[in-house]
């Protein structure tokens, strides 16, 4: 069964504990290497070799390519304290399946602790957690979508690594309706599934992967005014966390789930000048306790060409239960940093497609429990969706006309961008003056 836990043997007699990643039935390869800096598991397509000996009782088939894993070695103990598989809890009758916004609910979260208040995501997720203190989430490049210019919106794709020794933890993977997020993208409700790390691996084969947990996104269609002035809840974005999959419509499952790890939202007029998410975790089994966690607030110039040349810092800090509608900005938590590219490949990459490469780097001294550092990640991946996504790359060519962002500007809840435009409109190069119709008004 998917989760449980077996051992390999290899012919050289070295043992590791490895996690099942596929059904009951189904066929996978396992590969175990020679050395690894930070034990982990994750899931890479690998050339077929001969199965090794298993001591879990029953035989191992080595699988066909459409259901292949690699399992490089999991963590080498899991965190105790979280159980075996996803935990479900009773919704709440005070919260319902909407956003808690009753400051009575929120309370200050707890730091230094190695098991989260309610421990709900499986041991497997959290030992890998608990292992890395620094993550890079690199998101794929989306060719379609770079040759039609963005009339092909395709889901995003996020592989998340660990940054200091370059070992692959999870990849993460948009699901959404076609029709939706080529109407409504980057402002469309999605589901993104964290999965077990697969670089390299297709779409098609990554959806196939067993989920760890699910980030939901509600869209436009229910919040009409998302992407406007965030002066009421129906303009405001944000996010929730659920443990392992969830079922049911993008934007619809909210509370619901019972499975909901926290929640990201803007404050009153989402920060003013300060773009800013408020992560808040749960502080309870019943749903009727939300801990403030951290507070991520970033530059009010940003993206578009500043980013082949700057490299963006948002300040993540500590947040408490009266701070949820203050300017913090100590970056006393963690920092987030969206990389300039490396090379002229990246940047050619860079300026015409929305692909990014990001960190999260906690500090030293603040001790995360496992759902906790997830919450951050799900907050990173919401940011560049709500910051990053808008301009579809730095160069675009509409209407017979180039046009160029140069970065991107914050107030209220709104991004715009401080674009130039090129005409290449042949009938345009005469040198007169333009008419009354080519003028802009």
């Amino acid at each position: 069964a998917v989760g449980q836990p077996f051992v390999v043997q290899t012919p050289s007699g070295q043992q590791e504990t490895v996690v099942a990643q596929v059904p009951e039935g189904q066929m996978m390869q396992v590969q175990v290497p020679t050395c690894t800096a930070q034990p982990m598991a994750v899931a890479t397509p690998v050339p077929m070799a001969q199965p090794m000996a298993m001591q879990h009782g029953g035989p191992v088939v080595v699988g066909a390519p459409s259901t292949q894993y690699a399992a490089q070695q999991a963590p080498s103990a899991v965190v105790e304290g979280y159980p075996a598989e996803m935990v479900t809890l009773p919704v709440a009758a005070v919260v319902g399946m909407e956003l808690p916004t009753d400051p009575a609910m929120f309370i200050t979260g707890a730091l230094g602790n190695a098991v989260d208040a309610v421990p709900m995501i499986d041991a497997q997720t959290a030992g890998i957690l608990n292992s890395v203190n620094k993550f890079k989430v690199k998101q794929r490049l989306a060719i379609w979508e770079a040759i039609s210019q963005g009339c092909c919106e395709q889901q995003n794709v996020y592989d998340i690594f660990d940054a200091d020794t370059g070992q692959p933890l999870f990849t993460t993977i948009e699901e959404s309706e076609d029709c939706v997020r080529c109407c409504c993208a980057p402002n469309h409700s999605f589901f993104v599934k964290f999965k077990p790390a697969g670089v390299g691996v297709s779409r098609t084969t990554v959806k196939t992967y067993p989920t760890l947990m699910t980030m939901e996104r509600e869209g436009c269609f229910s919040k009409c005014g998302l992407g406007c002035c965030a002066c009421g809840e129906p303009c405001k974005d944000g996010f929730f966390l659920h443990a392992g999959d969830v079922a049911g419509e993008a934007g619809g499952v909210k509370m619901t789930s019972g499975r909901v790890l926290g929640f990201g939202t803007q404050p009153k007029c989402g920060g003013w000048f300060t773009p800013t998410i408020n992560v808040m975790e749960r502080g309870d089994e019943g749903g009727t306790k939300w801990g403030a966690l951290a507070k991520i607030e970033g530059p009010t110039c940003f993206g578009g060409c500043s980013e082949l040349c700057c490299e963006t810092e948002w300040p993540v800090s500590r947040m408490e239960a009266g701070t949820f509608e203050t300017k913090l900005k100590a970056g006393d938590f963690a920092t987030i940093t969206k990389h300039i590219p490396q090379g002229c490949g990246d940047a050619v990459k860079e300026a015409m497609t929305d692909s990014d490469t990001y960190t999260i780097e906690f500090r030293e001294n603040i001790k995360l429990a496992p759902q906790q550092k997830a919450l951050m990640l799900a907050s990173l991946v919401q940011i560049d969706y709500m910051f990053f996504e808008k301009d579809n790359g730095m160069c675009k060519y509409e209407n017979r006309k180039i046009k160029i962002t140069l970065f991107e500007t914050y107030c209220c809840g709104c991004v715009c961008p401080c674009n130039i435009e090129f005409d290449t409109d042949s009938h345009n190069h005469g040198g007169a003056a333009p008419s009354a119709d080519e003028a802009s008004r």
